[in-house]
């Protein structure tokens, strides 16, 4: 079981009452580890609070994970390469890194200027931290994804597979039965709820075969396993001209992208469905 927390809330009190309670695995939002980063993203923690979290979580659980943003504005490969070496240092098992998305309101707020210079910046950062994680004995399973082998998460594997699986909390998503349901992100109406013994406001959506076709292209593109060929069937042409441009790979009978590729993802998802 895996309880996301952000670094200022991870206290030894806290927990450990999560670990007595059966979580066995801890996801921090780390985001960065320089001050001006952290300043620059609006993030209530600073350098020492995530030390200080990094250093419990670490003392408690043999498996968590931190994340990473790439591209903050005003930050670069050199800060991006203290953060890794930092946390490889603290033994980190499992890593998530993502490129700065926000909305245009949010992005002007941060620096973001979302232009072709900006967008380039973000790119050469995720190479740089693909060829990182996999020299240092990461294994790159998914687009924003790297973990020492054995510590894959399951639970998002689950997503990307199409398991049952069950989030909890305002806004978290579960699959039940082929049905998918996404729990309002509303913590008043969410705690209102289950405070009056009923279920938290839900939106369901029943996976049609259609459905359940397109999202495992969807999802199978960002993951090492890749897509099963029969899903894409009438477009020869198109993994032709995907693996000469080194994009992907044909490996037995399934497409699996490249890191280059990866940075095309929807993209090449977009392709394989229509």
């Amino acid at each position: 079981m895996t309880v996301e927390c952000n670094p200022e809330s991870a206290t030894p009190d806290l927990l450990d009452l999560l670990r007595e309670r059966g979580v066995n695995r801890i996801s921090l939002g780390i985001q960065a580890l320089d001050a001006a980063d952290l300043r620059r993203l609006g993030r209530v923690s600073t350098p020492a609070e995530c030390r200080r979290a990094i250093g419990e979580v670490a003392a408690r659980f043999p498996t968590w994970s931190a994340d990473l943003i790439l591209g903050i504005p005003g930050s670069g490969r050199q800060r991006l390469e203290t953060a890794l070496e930092e946390l490889a240092g603290a033994g980190v098992p499992h890593l998530s890194f993502y490129c700065l998305e926000a909305p245009p309101a949010r992005a002007r707020r941060v620096g973001d200027r979302m232009d072709e210079a900006s967008e380039s910046l973000k790119a050469d950062l995720y190479r740089f931290t693909a060829h990182w994680v996999e020299a240092h004995g990461f294994d790159h399973y998914e687009i924003s994804n790297a973990a020492r082998p054995g510590h894959w998460a399951r639970h998002n594997r689950a997503y990307w597979q199409g398991e049952t699986y069950v989030g909890l909390g305002p806004g978290a998503h579960s699959l039940e039965g082929g049905v998918r349901i996404a729990n309002l992100p509303r913590l008043d109406a969410y705690l209102a709820a289950l405070e009056g013994g009923d279920l938290p406001p839900q939106r369901r959506e029943a996976r049609t075969p259609e459905r359940i076709r397109e999202e495992a292209i969807l999802l199978g593109v960002r993951t090492s396993e890749g897509v099963p060929l029969d899903l894409t069937r009438g477009k020869e042409d198109f993994l032709l001209e995907l693996t000469r441009r080194a994009l992907a790979a044909i490996e037995g009978e399934r497409l699996r992208l490249t890191p280059e590729g990866w940075l095309f993802a929807d993209e090449i998802a977009v392709r394989l469905i229509g």
